[in-house]
């Protein structure tokens, strides 16, 4: 897939934008595998075509280029659009006007449709990474 991501120095706090066009992305699948948990339907099929919920099997085989995978957008209900989460530095109305200017640049199906902007920053992991 092809995911959209980029970040602008900003003071006190760089903008990043980070936005997938899949259903879920590999990380999510990989925290469902890590916990023992089966993923919700709809989110990968198997090397037959089928869905499939065993986030164990799913990454395995990920990881291993096997046929199959994580769905792209374009489905049912949350599945739909392509969303944003963003924690900005800047104010609200510059970045949908950035996201409207890069919506411009992308076919339709790639557009993102929902923004979320955030009044907390994301929580991090002790080394720094963004938790899922």
């Amino acid at each position: 897939t092809n995911p959209l991501a980029f970040c602008m120095p900003a003071d006190p706090v760089p903008f990043w934008f980070d936005a997938s066009t899949t259903v879920v992305t590999l990380g999510k699948v990989e925290v469902y595998a890590k916990r023992g948990r089966p993923m919700p339907e709809g989110w990968t099929i198997d090397a037959d075509g089928l869905p499939c919920t065993d986030a164990q099997r799913m990454n395995r085989s990920i990881l291993a280029g096997e046929p199959g995978g994580v769905l792209p957008l374009g489905g049912e209900g949350e599945t739909r659009d392509i969303k944003a989460e963003v924690y900005p530095s800047m104010s609200e109305e510059f970045v949908h006007k950035a996201i409207g200017e890069l919506n411009l640049t992308l076919p339709v199906y790639k557009r993102i449709k929902t923004v979320v902007i955030r009044k907390e920053p994301f929580p991090r992991t002790t080394s720094g990474k963004i938790k899922v």
